[in-house]
Formats: structure tokens, sequence, C-alpha cells
């Protein structure tokens, strides 16, 4: 008999254990060309080319796709994403960036800024940091785009831009630098947990996700999970892929 209780106690705490986290990635698109991903709390949101570019919306747990936006044809790229309270916003080779609801896939605003935009990060209370191809790194406000400041980093394009607290480091052929919002002011740089090298997606320093082609930006989300976008070799290949957790702080977002 008393045998029989230990091994009903032991299969009830068996069965009130909360169920393993899976560590495995999952793969939530194959076959399109994947240029920039965000999360933003359960949201997982992308930019991505398959005939003609898309701003995708997916649940991040399930991977259901809850919403497609076009943003156009192919013949100019859309590399920089940023997203926060309900918004994406928008930016590549037709020098604007564009401001769309989450909810109803509307464009709300749409900015000319002069040059190809190539990063986006979202700042608080109401700023957007914009890094385009020129070198250029400048600060608007959300609310009605006015221009803030601007400070010019390098004479080739922003690669990245990686926001931590009230510092912004932007990634440039020449290394990084820090900038503190917002006054854009030389600081020192903070570190990076998140790298985009060649194939691989690095979480501290250790390989996460690897693509067929490049991986081109990756994003880290509140509970560790890990989101990334790639190039495809063949129709088959991975483009869109998360896995988790890791340990991390806040949604970073690194761009190749």
């Amino acid at each position: 008999m008393d045998r029989r209780l230990a091994a009903l106690a032991l299969a009830l705490a068996a069965a009130c254990r909360p169920a393993p986290t899976s560590t495995a990635p999952r793969v939530l698109a194959r076959g399109t060309l994947g240029y920039a991903v965000a999360i933003d709390g359960q949201r997982l949101v992308t930019i991505e080319l398959e005939l003609a570019f898309a701003l995708v919306v997916r649940d991040l747990a399930s991977g259901r796709v809850e919403r497609q936006v076009s943003l156009g044809p192919p013949e100019r790229d859309l590399p920089a994403l940023a997203v926060a309270d309900g918004v994406a916003w928008v930016g590549g080779a037709d020098a604007a960036v564009r401001a769309i609801d989450l909810a109803d896939g509307t464009t709300r605003a749409r900015w000319p800024i002069g040059a190809a935009v190539t990063a986006l990060a979202v700042a608080a209370p109401d700023l957007l940091v914009v890094g385009d191809a020129a070198g250029a790194v400048c600060l608007r406000r959300r609310t009605d785009g006015a221009l803030l400041q601007c400070v010019a980093m390098a004479p080739g394009p922003i690669r990245g831009l990686d926001l931590d607290g009230d510092v912004v480091t932007a990634t440039t052929a020449t290394g990084r630098r820090g900038l503190r919002l917002p006054t854009l002011a030389t600081t020192r740089p903070r570190p990076t947990r998140l790298e985009v090298v060649d194939h691989v997606v690095r979480v501290d320093g250790r390989d996460r996700l690897r693509f067929a082609g490049a991986a081109r930006a990756a994003a880290l989300g509140t509970d560790g999970v890990v989101a990334a976008v790639g190039w495809v070799m063949r129709l088959d290949d991975p483009s869109v892929i998360i896995v988790g957790p890791t340990t991390p702080p806040a949604g970073r977002r690194a761009t190749d």
C-alpha cells in the first residue's frame, strides 16, 4: 500500500511540473528572402521578399501569419525595421521611412530622408533613430517626424543600430560607436549580445542559427526567444527561424 501511495505521489508531482521548453529551432517560412525582423511583445514582424516586398506579422508563439502588408516591388531593397506600440517603421532604398499600423496595415506617415535608410531603432518616449547609407545617424520625433538631431558617423552606410537604455550603438564598416540620446553625443558603445555574421546568428558568442544563404537580421525577445531572417539558396531553405530560450534582457536587434 505504501508503495502504491508513493508511486501516486510521484505521478502527481510529475504531472504538476511544467513541460520543458523546447530549444530546437522552428522554421516559420521557407523560400522567401528575409531582410529584417523585430519582436514586439507577442508579435513577430518581418520584411520578406518573394515576388514583392511584404511586411509580415506573425503570432510569436504559434508562428501563425496574422497580417501581410505589401511594401512594393523588388527593385528597391527594404532592410530597415523597428517596431513599437503597434506600429512598424520601415525604411530602405526608397530614401523614406514609413509608419505602418500593425492592426490594419494602413500607412500612418511617410517621411522623406534624403538617403537610403539602412537601420532603424525606436527609443522612448517618442523617438526614432534613423541610420542611412551616407553614414549619418539622425533622431526624429515619432509623432510628427520632426528632425531633432543628426551626426555624421562614417563615409559609408550605418549597418546596424543597437539600443540599450539611452545609448544607441551604431555599427559601421570601421567599428562601433555609442551615441547618447537625445543629444547624440559620443559615449562608450554598449556590448552587444547579438551578432549576424555571414550565414550565422550568434548570441553571447555562440552560434544559434544558421542559414543556407546570408543571415540578414536577428532580434532578441524579452522571454529569451531569438528570431532571425536570412536568404535562401533553394526554395525549400528556411528564411524565418525562431529558437529559445536564451537569457536576454529586453528586446535587442542586430542587422548585418
